[in-house]
């Protein structure tokens, strides 16, 4: 059970410090980036022979709260924290989808096999004060287990609001592990060799990818269906001044290179930024470095497509070399946010190789 854990101690902005329950073994830090963009091998490590697969759809937690609370106010607290938008799509859609089930039902195996627990139980009979708990991988692989254990509401109340943030965060991590998971398991050798002979670098993405334009210092890998399409632009260039980090100049190196290199359909037609929306920009760290994060909308130019589209501009200080990923998403009709969720996650299996 997960009582028997020790309690968390720390969950800093910086960094998530996490005791855990099985064998009192210590995880490392969490770092707090917003995007998950501190995934690691750690992340994507062979599954345990002793674990079985995790369950649940993609951005799915499963809240487990006694149906007294679910349906009263701390469960209307739950919910409209982890349902909260994504921000920068064309239409409106939940970080995290919320099936609820009471605490009893985490005697059944099924329910102990999700992806993403999140767990409130309120006894003043059992908890002299109010703590929390989590646990990575304790019945599945890949799993996150969150756990708040109170005697009283006020208590619940209060680690929630303040220690939501880094939740949120340490749910869409995992999401991110197991994507990265999943790609890797049928991963594209021929694009990975490309990157890596040119650029010194490698990412990850699963079959259907391709390598649709590829230059000195610039790439686009796409995937295409009949029904929706991804795709990742590459940029690389030289360091020069933190000017480079400025939003309106990293939109303009964007749509400089949309204009001569993402045709439309029709003739004429190019990929451009939107501006019917503000995009939505935050410093951040990827792969431990400083990095600029940009969610917007784009559009074409003399066309009528148009969809989300999430980067990250980072350096390189050994290469002095500026990168940006943007990662995008087309999907006419349909819901973006799990078609721009796997482009984060190929994102973040970035590695620098060789020289």
């Amino acid at each position: 059970m997960l009582r028997k854990s020790v309690k968390l101690l720390v969950i800093a902005l910086s960094v998530v410090a996490v005791t855990t329950s099985c064998g009192n073994k210590k995880e490392k830090a969490e770092k707090s980036s917003s995007s998950a963009s501190s995934s690691d091998e750690k992340g994507i490590k062979e599954k345990p022979a002793d674990l079985p697969n995790s369950v649940g759809k993609t951005s799915e937690l499963l809240i487990v709260m006694n149906e007294g609370l679910w349906e009263a106010h701390p469960g209307d607290t739950v919910k409209e924290f982890f349902q909260q938008k994504v921000p920068r799509l064309p239409q409106v859609e939940p970080m995290f989808t919320t099936p609820n089930v009471n605490l009893d039902a985490l005697n059944k195996r099924m329910f102990k096999h999700h992806r993403n627990i999140f767990i409130v139980d309120i006894d003043e009979s059992r908890f002299s004060k109010p703590f929390i708990e989590t646990e990575k991988d304790l019945w599945a692989f890949p799993q996150r287990v969150i756990r708040i254990n109170s005697p009283h509401l006020k208590g619940f109340y209060r680690l929630f609001d303040k220690r939501k943030e880094a939740f949120l965060r340490l749910f869409h991590k995992n999401e991110i592990r197991r994507l990265q998971r999943t790609f890797r398991q049928a991963a594209s050798t021929e694009i990975r060799n490309k990157l890596m002979k040119e650029y010194g670098l490698s990412l990850v993405f699963p079959d259907g990818f391709f390598v649709a334009k590829q230059l000195k210092n610039f790439a686009w890998i796409r995937k295409e269906t009949r029904k929706y399409g991804q795709g990742l632009l590459l940029r690389v260039e030289e360091y020069t001044d933190t000017a480079q980090f400025n939003t309106q100049a990293i939109l303009s190196r964007r749509n400089t290179i949309t204009k001569n290199f993402i045709p439309g359909p029709t003739e004429g037609s190019y990929m451009i930024t939107s501006d019917a929306v503000s995009p939505k920009v935050e410093r951040t760290t990827f792969k431990d470095r400083f990095a600029v994060k940009i969610r917007g909308l784009w559009e074409l130019e003399n066309g009528f497509m148009g969809g989300p589209y999430l980067s990250y501009t980072f350096v390189n200080k050994e290469r002095n070399k500026l990168y940006t990923l943007d990662g995008y998403a087309y999907a006419p009709g349909q819901n973006k946010r799990d078609k721009l969720l796997q482009m984060e996650a190929i994102m973040n299996t970035l590695k620098f190789t060789g020289n």
